[in-house]
C-alpha cells in the first residue's frame, strides 16, 4: 500500500481505547508471520526519528520501573496475562546471566519500612515450604561461602542479643514434637548407619580428627562444664545395644524428664549415666532421655545426679548412698 505525501493516518496519536486495536490479541500463527516478514528488516534513520517523536506523546515516555504510570485496570490485565506463564530454561539462563552481580535498580540504598516488614511477616505466617522447594534452595546454596564482610555483619548484629524468657519458651515449644521431613530423616538415618560405632579418625580422617580434637581441647578448659576431656573416654563392655534396649523397655520408651514418647521422636532415646561414670553401666545408674533433655544434663551435674537418683528410687525402689553411689542388692 502506497500513501500520498502528506497523508496522515486516522489513528495517529491515539492511545488506549481511542485506538481501534485496543483489546485485540493476535493469534500465535499471525505473530509468527509478522516475525518472519520483519526478520532482517532495518529501519531508516528518518523512520526511527518519527517513532521517537510519536513515542514522546505517550505519558510514560522516559519513565522506568516504579515511575511508570499504569491504571489499576491495566495492572489487572497485565497480571491476568502473566498467570500460568512459564519461562523456558534457555530464557531463565539468559536472565540469570544478564542480572548476575547487578543489584535491583529500584532497591539500591533503600530499606524496608517497619510496616512493610510486618506485612511480609503476616503474608508468610502458615506458609508451608514443600520438600521440592527445600531441595531447590539446598542445591542453590550448596558450596556457597559467605564473605568475611558478611560474617562480620552477622556477628555484629547478633552480639549482645538477648532473648526474653517468654521468647525462649516459645522457641522451646515450637521445636518440641516438630515432625522431621521425610527426606531429612532418611539422610540422617543413612548418615547414622555409616558413622555408628566408628571413631573420629575413621569418619573424618586422622588429620581432620586431630584438628577437631585440638579445637575442642583448646576451648574446653575455658568452659565451666569442662571435666578434663572425659567425653573421649571409652564406655565399659556392658554398655551395648542389648543393655540400652533393656533400659528403654524398663522406662516404657519414654523420656524420664519431659515425658515424650519414642514414637514422636526422629531417633531412639539416649541412655544417660546418672553419676556420669561411663564405666558403671548398670540399671541403677542409667536412665532414658530424649536428646534435648540429655543436653540439659551437661551442666549442674550434682543437681541432676540427685534428681534422677530420687526419681528411680521412687519408681523402682533403687537405693543410693550419701556419696551418690548406687547400692546394689544381691
Amino acid at each position: 500500500m502506497v500513501f500520498k505525501k502528506g497523508y496522515i493516518p486516522w489513528n495517529k496519536g491515539k492511545f488506549g481505547k481511542e485506538n481501534h486495536c485496543f483489546g485485540i490479541h493476535h493469534s500465535e500463527e499471525f505473530r509468527k508471520k509478522l516475525s518472519k516478514i520483519n526478520t532482517g528488516k532495518k529501519l531508516s534513520e528518518e523512520t526511527k526519528q518519527k517513532l521517537r517523536d510519536n513515542a514522546k506523546i505517550n505519558p510514560n515516555y522516559g519513565r522506568r520501573g516504579k515511575h511508570f504510570i499504569l491504571s489499576e485496570e491495566h495492572k489487572k490485565h497485565i497480571s491476568e496475562s502473566h498467570k500460568g506463564h512459564k519461562h523456558t530454561k534457555e530464557t531463565i539462563e539468559k536472565m540469570k546471566k544478564s542480572m548476575k552481580g547487578i543489584k535491583h535498580p529500584n532497591m539500591v540504598g533503600q530499606h524496608l519500612s517497619e510496616e512493610h516488614k510486618r506485612k511480609i511477616k503476616l503474608a508468610n505466617i502458615g506458609r508451608i515450604v514443600t520438600e521440592k522447594t527445600r531441595e531447590k534452595l539446598r542445591r542453590a546454596n550448596l558450596g556457597k561461602k559467605e564473605s568475611k564482610e558478611t560474617k562480620d555483619k552477622i556477628s555484629k548484629k547478633l552480639k549482645n542479643r538477648f532473648f526474653s524468657e517468654e521468647h525462649r519458651k516459645n522457641l522451646s515449644l515450637s521445636g518440641k514434637n516438630r515432625p522431621i521431613p521425610i527426606g531429612t530423616l532418611k539422610s540422617m538415618k543413612k548418615r547414622w548407619k555409616k558413622i555408628k560405632g566408628k571413631t573420629w579418625e575413621e569418619i573424618y580422617g586422622e588429620k581432620k580428627a586431630k584438628e577437631m580434637k585440638e579445637k575442642i581441647n583448646n576451648l574446653g578448659d575455658k568452659n565451666g562444664n569442662w571435666r578434663g576431656g572425659i567425653a573421649y573416654e571409652p564406655y565399659d563392655k556392658n554398655f551395648n545395644e542389648k543393655f540400652k534396649r533393656e533400659i528403654r523397655k524398663r522406662d516404657n520408651q519414654v523420656c524420664m524428664l519431659c515425658g515424650i514418647h519414642r514414637e514422636k521422636l526422629y531417633r531412639t532415646l539416649d541412655i544417660h549415666h546418672i553419676n556420669y561414670d561411663k564405666l558403671l553401666s548398670i540399671s541403677e545408674n542409667c536412665i532414658s532421655l530424649c536428646s534435648s533433655c540429655h543436653m540439659k544434663t551437661n551442666g549442674n551435674r550434682e543437681h541432676w545426679t540427685k534428681f534422677f537418683q530420687s526419681l528411680l528410687a521412687e519408681r523402682y525402689n533403687y537405693s543410693y548412698s550419701e556419696n551418690l553411689e548406687p547400692i546394689l542388692t544381691l
